[in-house]
């Protein structure tokens, strides 16, 4: 009679550890690759905005989405949803989704909408300690598209933003924290085409932390990028 020779504690010790380690060594991998779906996601997200934003202006004798005459969300409807789907934009996209990164923490906040358009060219005048500054109404009036901001992830907890600035300064500061669950932020620029901007300063991604709407930072060299991206003029 053969007999049936089982594993031995030792041997499956053994392949228990050989197991632990390849867990160990492809879950970071796991995790990148993951995370990269989840940016290019929201590139999509961000691309797709932009395209909605120019087609609305293309068909609108090239006059720019605005915060009065033509909101791309709604600030005066009952529910977020409501502020989506009578926004300027939703016409040209239909979809709740592209509101939203797949990435967002703040799912128990309920968010809707996980991108701000540019305070800068969504009509507003402003008053900031580097003067008054009003934002462009008309396409043509755009001076480097390919280096202007249009939408971008940002990072305030409570309900949903509409927009992101910056304070011009001199000194420069944060008006609005950039995301911070990419390491970076996707972003879509004018001229259609849509970047992620990786934070190179461990301080920009704890500014959302604070709660402050000025946080100066002047050596900053993310803020320093941003501002240049943000600011029209």
């Amino acid at each position: 009679m053969s007999r049936r020779r089982g594993f031995t504690l030792v041997e499956l010790l053994v392949v228990i550890g050989i197991i632990t380690i390849l867990i160990a060594v492809l879950l970071p991998v796991l995790m990148k690759v993951r995370e990269h779906g989840y940016r290019t996601v929201c590139l999509s997200n961000v691309r797709q905005l932009a395209v909605a934003w120019t087609t609305y202006a293309s068909e609108h004798n090239g006059m720019l989405v605005h915060t009065t005459r033509s909101p791309w969300v709604r600030d005066d409807m009952a529910t977020l949803e409501e502020r989506i789907r009578n926004g300027s934009l939703f016409p040209y996209l239909h979809e709740m989704k592209v509101y939203r990164c797949p990435n967002d923490p703040r799912a128990e906040y309920q968010y809707l909408w996980s991108y701000s358009i540019n305070h800068f060219v969504y009509g507003i005048t402003g008053g900031w300690s580097g003067g008054m500054l009003a934002g462009p109404q008309h396409a043509g009036e755009l001076v480097r598209p390919a280096e202007t901001i249009v939408f971008i992830e940002d990072a305030r907890w409570g309900s949903g933003e509409v927009t992101i600035s910056v304070n011009l300064g001199p000194p420069l500061s944060w008006a609005t924290p950039v995301s911070y669950w990419h390491g970076g932020s996707t972003a879509s620029f004018a001229d259609g085409h849509a970047e992620f901007l990786k934070w190179t300063d461990a301080r920009t991604l704890e500014v959302w932390k604070s709660g402050n709407h000025n946080v100066l930072q002047g050596d900053n060299a993310d803020l320093v990028r941003l501002t240049n991206l943000l600011n029209v003029r």
